[in-house]
């Protein structure tokens, strides 16, 4: 697994300069082309109402220009700089067209900072980002907490986790993480959640109980891990998933966390169903593989 193009939508806000050394280390260590996109808001008068009954003139021309030149600037890119790199200016729906920007051009990495914003499954990250998390199949780097004075110290990317579960989609997680890590030249340890154990019919054997559990978990996990042809460290600990991770992550200092997308059978369709706690918990970016 190795990344060749990269999408960055640009908003111009402070979270979106953050990123931008993460998005040109990515860029360089893949050698991977990197695509910056903003998206034009289309004008209120154009869906009806009250100002439908002006004329409403926008240079769309004068406006794409003008995001491609900022874009370029904001990326602070020479010409010694070894990756290709253009720029596009679009009108619509931010999501939207992220979404449909990625299928047609082979986009095989999104990397976005996250906004805690917007109404309903939104709430944690924001709605653009949410969206893309909801319905791309390729990988999606996020980063929630660009305010913070450590985010750039991450950029290194030295050591990095990735956290499974026992689905059977656990091994291509797995084999993927490894890529990346070797792709990022980081080292790689596997973290997994076991579920807490609130109460036991007999206290007494409580820990006893406890220990069984934690046995037979790191029985399956060593079984996953066998069958993705892979040695790499386990890390193990019983709680919730996001907390798990999170004190992982600190523990051992990780530059970045790897999940896998996750899926539940709901309404909904297809959400990641620990990914959006998870990304606000860590303490460092979230690649969604």
């Amino acid at each position: 697994m190795g990344f060749h193009h990269i999408l960055f939508p640009i908003d111009f806000s402070d979270r979106c300069r953050a990123v931008t050394p993460f998005v040109k280390s990515m860029a360089k260590k893949f050698n991977a082309k990197i695509t910056l996109m903003h998206t034009l808001g289309v004008p209120r008068g154009f869906y009806g109402g009250v100002d439908a009954s002006y004329p409403i003139v926008v240079d769309w021309d004068a406006m794409k220009n003008d995001a491609v030149e900022q874009m370029l600037r904001l990326l602070d890119v020479d010409s010694h700089f070894p990756q290709e790199v253009t720029a596009v200016a679009v009108s619509g729906e931010p999501a939207t067209e992220i979404v449909d920007f990625t299928a047609v051009h082979d986009v095989d990495l999104i990397m976005m900072p996250t906004h805690g914003y917007g109404p309903f499954r939104t709430l944690l990250l924001g709605s653009v980002p949410a969206k893309v998390l909801h319905d791309c199949d390729c990988p999606v780097w996020t980063a929630a907490h660009t305010d913070a004075p450590t985010l750039p110290e991450h950029v290194k990317c030295e050591n990095v986790m990735c956290a499974i579960d026992t689905t059977p989609d656990a091994v291509r997680i797995i084999r993927s993480a490894v890529s990346v890590a070797e792709g990022l030249h980081a080292r790689l340890r596997l973290i997994h959640a076991v579920p807490p154990v609130d109460q036991t019919p007999l206290t007494r054997f409580e820990d006893v109980f406890r220990a069984d559990i934690m046995r037979l978990a790191r029985e399956n996990v060593l079984k996953i891990r066998d069958e993705a042809d892979s040695d790499v460290d386990i890390c193990m600990e019983m709680g919730p998933i996001s907390k798990v991770v999170r004190a992982a992550s600190l523990h051992h200092e990780a530059d970045l966390v790897m999940i896998g997308h996750g899926k539940v059978h709901e309404t909904l369709g297809r959400l990641r169903t620990n990914a959006y706690t998870i990304i606000r918990d860590a303490p460092c970016p979230v690649l969604s593989l």
